[in-house]
């Protein structure tokens, strides 16, 4: 499945309005960064000719690179890059390779669990309006106390807080292709064949 570029485009332009500020983050980062955020179920992917560094499996892990090192003030971000898994199996929505945009809003680092959640749940609000946009049955489903943007079965996000030792935020998927485009196909050709 290809990436439909244009979906990045407009969610960029989309955040962007909304108050989130790009940022450019690196396509590898330190193992203990990696090893912060990334699924147990993913191996890691060195990058062999810098030993220390491996690709990114999420771009948060880029934001939160940036969050550890100092160099971005509380406020609400949006990292585009293209992230790698390394995992068996690989099936339809697990590409190996895929763009994504991820939300972060590190105003937090000090607020009450109260604070906290409603930053979550505007985030939530933000990215679930954008999905609505491509399509009318996407929701939003509690697992756990981490939140799903779904599409039928399939989740087109994930939200939560992160609370890291040196880094407080609200994460979540802004929009990752080629997930968005074929989580939609899929879902409209099981509806089809339903009726």
């Amino acid at each position: 499945m290809l990436i439909d570029y244009q979906k990045i485009a407009s969610a960029i332009s989309h955040y962007k309005a909304l108050g989130f500020t790009p940022v450019d983050v690196h396509q590898g980062v330190a193992t203990y960064i990696d090893d912060l955020t990334r699924s147990k179920k993913l191996d890691q992917i060195n990058l062999s000719w810098y030993p220390d560094l491996n690709l990114i499996s999420s771009t948060e892990q880029g934001v939160l690179e940036m969050l550890y090192n100092d160099t971005l003030t509380p406020g609400l971000y949006q990292a585009t890059a293209m992230c790698f898994k390394n995992q068996e199996g690989v099936k339809l929505l697990d590409e190996w390779s895929f763009l994504t945009t991820q939300l972060i809003d590190n105003t937090i680092q000090n607020a009450s669990d109260k604070d906290c959640n409603e930053a979550l749940r505007r985030m939530l609000r933000t990215a679930h309006a954008l999905f609505l946009n491509y399509h009318p049955d996407c929701r939003i489903v509690n697992f756990d106390n981490k939140y799903k943007i779904m599409l039928g079965s399939i989740a087109l996000g994930t939200y939560g807080i992160r609370n890291l030792p040196l880094a407080k935020y609200v994460y979540g998927t802004g929009i990752s292709e080629p997930r968005l485009t074929t989580a939609i196909k899929l879902h409209n050709f099981e509806s089809t064949s339903k009726s």
